[in-house]
């Protein structure tokens, strides 16, 4: 979990916390509008915002903040599964590559099962000790460390597919992008792990990266459903985000289409931009305007 950072005006940032350092990088809590209402919690890779919790009240602390909240492509991934639709309360299974604060946690419910994949042991060590997603998610919650394409892989070969109904691919470190999880071979994976109307949900918001063809074409190479959501900052804690979500089933997403929270693509066709494990080029999706 990590993307550009927009600090919004009314934002005070007091000092930092705790901090990391290690092979993966640099790691830093901060809190932020100390002894106020909106008093926050942060965590960063470099200056890359990867997750943010709000502390001083018990109900807005357990809610989903930045790129996460209710109307962002990951809201509406859980809002409008249609197990979330036709009973609430049934279990869903939840697989999520990259940790960061453990905010997806927080759409889980007490039936539920949610499992991160986390490639830095240390950004696990700092959401448990700093942040309260994970201990207070009623779930039942899994963290495998590792690189998460290769975890993915080794239970395959184990003969475990995790039929997840909801797989987030949200993994970037600090403002480098992990060519290997957005290449055919890899989403071969996720949806050898994602059941037959489960929704993969792609975190692509990026200042100076426009992922959004490499992943639609993607989805047209396995025949997918792609819809973009893209969310304006409207409410407190909210972060501008774009998610791409993809389905085997186009039914799966139709009532989010109904409603008109999905976004019309930019361009009618996406631009062939097709990365394998042996070709990839990051020249083709730099916003160079």
């Amino acid at each position: 979990m990590s993307f550009f950072l927009w600090l919004h005006i009314e934002d005070q940032v007091d000092g930092a916390v705790a901090s990391k350092r290690s092979f993966y990088g640099s790691l830093r809590v901060y809190d932020g509008n100390v002894g106020k209402s909106n008093h926050w919690r942060a965590l960063y890779h470099g200056r890359i915002n990867h997750g943010r919790q709000y502390l001083d009240y018990e109900t807005f602390r357990a809610k989903p903040s930045t790129y996460y909240m209710q109307f962002s492509g990951a809201g509406l991934a859980f809002d409008f599964h249609p197990k979330r639709l036709t009973q609430p309360e049934q279990a869903i299974n939840i697989g999520v590559v990259g940790l960061g604060t453990g905010t997806l946690a927080s759409y889980a419910n007490s039936s539920d099962s949610i499992r991160f994949y986390e490639i830095n042991p240390d950004v696990e060590t700092l959401a448990r000790e700093y942040f309260s997603y994970l201990k207070e998610c009623p779930a039942d919650l899994s963290i495998k460390l590792g690189d998460a394409r290769i975890t993915l892989e080794a239970e395959l070969a184990a003969g475990e597919s995790n039929q997840f109904d909801l797989l987030f691919v949200d993994a970037f470190s600090g403002d480098s992008i992990p060519i290997h999880l957005f290449t055919e071979e890899a989403f071969d994976t996720y949806l050898k792990h994602l059941a037959p109307d489960g929704i993969l949900v792609v975190h692509i918001t990026n200042l100076h990266i426009d992922l959004s063809d490499p992943v639609r074409v993607l989805g047209d190479v396995f025949d997918l459903e792609s819809i973009w959501v893209e969310r304006h900052s409207k409410r407190r804690g909210e972060y501008y985000s774009n998610w791409v979500l993809m389905s085997r089933q186009p039914e799966t997403l139709n009532k989010i289409k109904s409603q008109d929270l999905h976004t019309d693509w930019e361009r009618e066709e996406a631009r062939l931009i097709h990365w394998t494990d042996d070709y990839s080029n990051l020249l083709t999706v730099i916003k160079w305007d």
